[in-house]
């Protein structure tokens, strides 16, 4: 760890998931690295590492993980890659391959690596355990992993967790550069809607993070928090889907983006809806391709719903989940974001601090229910850059029964 410098907080970090405690244990020193361990270094700045001659292990038998049941981060101590579908796996007095032991219910037969920005997922007989990179497994009870001393033959192949001929979705969460990317939803004949192998869990995130991720507390020992939940399909239960999904984050009062890929993947008799109850949203996913919200605590629920019936929008006519942005705006122009629960004729007018009106954005635009974003480019009415300071806003929405409005304030700087 020479090559990092003294410890420093500001400068590195170093971290180990703790099985039994589920949490991390942070590490002020490190004399020599057990083989077999992962650990996550987290640097300012980026590094280069010599490890150093170490010791190699024998390769005259299986290397012995110790895998205690919960997550365990794990590592290759051979300086070659092997092949994570000949790793066997021992409970007990009894010896079996990975995919046996994942339908003993003992261990998942999937490894998890991080990529740098998201989890890409290994499933056996696919992928490989390499040298000098970190993993992530999960047991149900405890056992061991058993190494072969023995080098993969044949091409690595690339995370991938659902075929291509399945129906699916993916799902990605952003705020500021942190991504979690690596999210699905779908169906597939091959799936139940309880707990199969086509279901893919999370590990626990770390540091600055954003973390998208589908909840399942009712699942008894496969309960936990899932980035890929396939489920049987419409035809097989019923005329609806439901997926519970959930946003955790450390960024507080920041924007988020959850964006959306691939929804001509499903049948274009099904509809498919994102709902957030706080902000009492309904969205159509086929109209809009991300959904844009504000973080007020840690953690932010939503569902998505495929149905082959349409469900019904709200009634009562409402504008929520008004902001700009960015705000204040600093030359480049502004976006005005709203929601609309039913269909109304919007406009949007920009006034003065002392009440003078200096700019209609849109007038009496007839809108259908959804999310809406207007953008303003700190102009007036004759296309003349506006002076800099405070200005009002009045997004206002009607239709036959009712008329609605709301206002803020935005600052225009240089």
């Amino acid at each position: 760890m020479d090559d990092l410098g003294e410890q420093n907080d500001t400068v590195w970090k170093l971290y180990r998931w703790n099985t039994a405690n589920g949490s991390y244990d942070k590490y002020l020193y490190v004399g020599n690295f057990s083989p077999g361990k992962a650990f996550w270094i987290i640097s300012k700045d980026v590094k280069t590492v010599d490890t150093g001659p170490g010791t190699d292990v024998t390769r005259q038998s299986d290397f012995v993980i110790s895998l205690p049941s919960g997550w365990s981060q794990i590592g290759n101590p051979f300086p070659f890659s092997v092949s994570w579908n000949e790793v066997i796996v021992r409970r007990d007095a009894e010896v079996v391959s990975i995919l046996e032991a994942q339908a003993k219910g003992w261990v998942r037969d999937k490894i998890w690596y991080w990529d740098g920005q998201s989890y890409l997922v290994y499933q056996a007989p696919l992928g490989t355990i390499d040298p000098y990179k970190g993993y992530w497994a999960k047991a149900l009870f405890d056992c061991e992993l058993l190494l072969p001393p023995d080098e993969a033959q044949g091409a690595k192949v690339s995370g991938q967790t659902v075929k291509a001929k399945e129906e699916f979705l993916q799902l990605k969460a952003k705020v500021g550069e942190l991504e979690d990317n690596y999210n699905f939803l779908g169906f597939s004949e091959a799936a139940k809607d309880s707990y199969d192998r086509l279901d893919v869990e999370e590990p626990p995130p770390i540091s600055s993070y954003i973390s998208l991720f589908f909840p399942h507390p009712e699942w008894g020992k496969n309960k936990g928090d899932y980035t890929q939940d396939i489920r049987a399909g419409i035809s097989q239960t019923g005329l609806k889907q439901v997926w519970d999904f959930q946003v955790k984050t450390d960024q507080i009062n920041q924007k988020i983006i959850v964006e959306w890929e691939n929804t001509s993947a499903f049948p274009e008799d099904i509809h498919l809806y994102l709902t957030d109850s706080f902000w009492n949203v309904l969205a159509n996913m086929r109209e809009k391709c991300f959904y844009r919200f504000t973080s007020t605590s840690s953690l932010e629920s939503f569902k998505i719903i495929a149905t082959s019936e349409a469900p019904p929008l709200p009634e009562d006519l409402d504008l929520i989940e008004v902001y700009s942005y960015p705000n204040p705006a600093h030359g480049k122009g502004v976006q005005f974001h709203f929601y609309l629960a039913s269909p109304a004729k919007v406009t949007i007018k920009i006034y003065s601090i002392s009440g003078e009106l200096v700019k209609t954005l849109i007038n009496e635009k007839a809108c259908v229910a959804g999310v809406y974003e207007e953008f303003w480019k700190e102009d007036n009415d004759r296309g003349e850059k506006l002076a800099r300071g405070v200005y009002i806003y009045i997004i206002q929405a009607g239709n036959s029964a009712k008329v609605v409005s709301k206002s803020g304030k935005i600052g225009l700087l240089d």
